[in-house]
C-alpha cells in the first residue's frame, strides 16, 4: 500500500472483528477494509501495488496444503491508483478480480476515461481508449505527448516482449531532446527553411493525428516498427529503437512538407537528402542517433527515405476504429 507516488506504508494499525463465519478487519483509518466471507478488499484514498500483492499471495499459497481451495478475490478502489510493475494506472475507481491462480481481470475509470487490463499466466494486456495525456504519461513513462487524446493497447510477456500501439488524436509533441535537436538542425539548413512554418514552434510540433507501433523487449529496448505523425504543415514517418539500458536512440525519419507550401519549395535546389513529389511536396530524410541526452541529427540519402513504411502506416491510420473492435 502506498500514498502519493511512492510513499509506502510500513507500520499499519489494524482493528477488526472475528466471528464464526467471517473475519473483518480495517486499516489506515478504515481506508482499507477486508471481508473474508465476501473475499473482498475495499480501498479508499489509498493506492496498491498489485504485482507485489500477488507475489505475496504466491508465497502464502506455497505454504498452504494442496487440498486447500482458494476463491477469487475482488479488490474495489475509489480515488485509488493501481501500480503493476513499471506501469501506473491513474484511476478514480476500479474493480479488480484476482483468481486463485493469480490471473487478473480489471476495469478502471480515470477522469471519465475507461482502462481495461488483464493478466493470464505470463501474458499481460491493456487497452485504453481516447484517454487524456495525464493518464497516458505513467502508462508509457514518457511525457513528450501533451494535450490531445490517445488510444493505447499493449499485450505480451513484460519479462520478454510486449507489443503495443498508440493512436494519437490531436495534441502537441514536445519536451524531449530528440525533438529539440531536430528543430535546431533544421534551422541550420537553408534548404529546409520551409519547415519553419506553423506546426513547428517553441511549444512543440502540433499533431493532427498519428499512430506508432512498437515492441518493448526485455524491458530494456523499445523498437518502433512504424511511426506516423501528421502535423499542421508537415508529416513525420519513421522507425527505429531506444535502448533504455544504454540510454541511446537510433531513428530513421522522413519529414514531408504539406502540399500547401508547394509554391515555396518549387524554388529550392535539389540536394541528396531531399525527395520531391509529383504533388510538389518535399520529403527530407534524417537520422537521429547517439545518447538520449544529446542525440545527433544528420541528413540521410533519398534512397533511404524510400525504405520507410509510409504507405503501410497510412493504411493503419485510415481505420483507427479497428482498435476498438478487437
Amino acid at each position: 500500500m502506498y500514498e502519493d507516488s511512492d510513499t509506502c506504508k510500513t507500520r499499519v494499525p489494524i482493528e477488526g472483528v472475528v466471528t464464526d463465519d467471517d473475519v473483518k478487519f480495517y486499516a489506515f483509518d478504515k481506508r482499507l477494509s477486508y471481508s473474508k466471507k465476501k473475499s473482498r478488499i475495499s480501498l479508499k484514498n489509498l493506492n496498491i501495488d498489485l504485482k507485489k500483492f500477488l507475489d505475496t499471495k504466491k508465497k502464502e499459497k506455497k505454504k498452504k496444503s494442496k487440498s486447500t481451495k482458494g476463491k477469487k478475490l475482488l479488490i474495489i478502489g475509489k480515488n485509488s491508483h493501481l501500480r503493476y510493475d513499471e506501469y501506473r494506472l491513474i484511476t478514480d475507481s476500479y474493480d479488480v478480480e484476482v483468481k486463485p491462480n493469480g490471473d487478473i481481470k480489471a476495469i478502471g475509470s480515470s477522469y471519465g476515461d475507461i482502462i481495461k487490463f488483464s493478466k493470464k499466466k505470463d501474458v499481460f494486456s491493456m487497452k485504453a481508449l481516447r484517454i487524456k495525456d495525464k493518464v497516458l504519461h505513467p502508462l508509457i513513462n514518457f511525457k513528450g505527448l501533451q494535450d490531445g487524446r490517445y488510444s493505447i493497447t499493449k499485450k505480451g510477456n513484460p519479462e520478454k516482449v510486449m507489443n503495443g500501439q498508440i493512436i494519437v488524436e490531436g495534441g502537441v509533441m514536445s519536451g524531449f531532446k530528440a525533438y529539440n535537436n531536430i528543430l535546431a538542425f533544421v534551422n541550420t539548413l537553408p534548404a529546409l527553411a520551409v519547415l519553419h512554418k506553423p506546426g513547428y514552434s517553441e511549444k512543440g510540433f502540433t499533431i493532427k493525428e498519428g499512430v506508432a507501433e512498437y515492441r518493448m523487449i526485455n524491458k530494456t529496448k523499445m523498437v518502433f516498427d512504424s511511426i506516423y505523425i501528421k502535423g499542421t504543415s508537415a508529416t513525420i514517418v519513421g522507425k527505429g529503437e531506444l535502448d533504455l539500458e544504454k540510454n541511446t536512440i537510433k531513428l530513421d525519419l522522413a519529414i514531408q512538407v504539406a502540399r500547401e507550401i508547394g509554391k515555396v519549395i518549387g524554388n529550392i535546389p535539389l540536394v541528396g537528402y531531399i525527395l520531391m513529389g509529383k504533388d510538389k511536396s518535399m520529403t527530407v530524410g534524417l537520422k537521429v542517433s547517439g545518447s538520449l541526452e544529446a542525440p545527433k541529427v544528420e541528413t540521410t540519402a533519398t534512397t533511404d527515405i524510400l525504405s520507410l513504411p509510409l504507405d503501410i502506416i497510412k493504411r493503419t491510420l485510415q481505420s483507427p476504429q479497428h482498435i476498438i473492435n478487437k
